[in-house]
């Protein structure tokens, strides 16, 4: 597997998991 499009592809991953959890909680303020 190409190492560089799986960093990517992970860090993309994590980054929309993150939003996906905090941004909510965000947005209640």
């Amino acid at each position: 597997m190409n190492k560089p499009l799986f960093k990517r592809f992970a860090v993309t991953v994590a980054y929309v998991w993150f939003a996906s959890h905090i941004a909510p909680a965000g947005a209640v303020q």
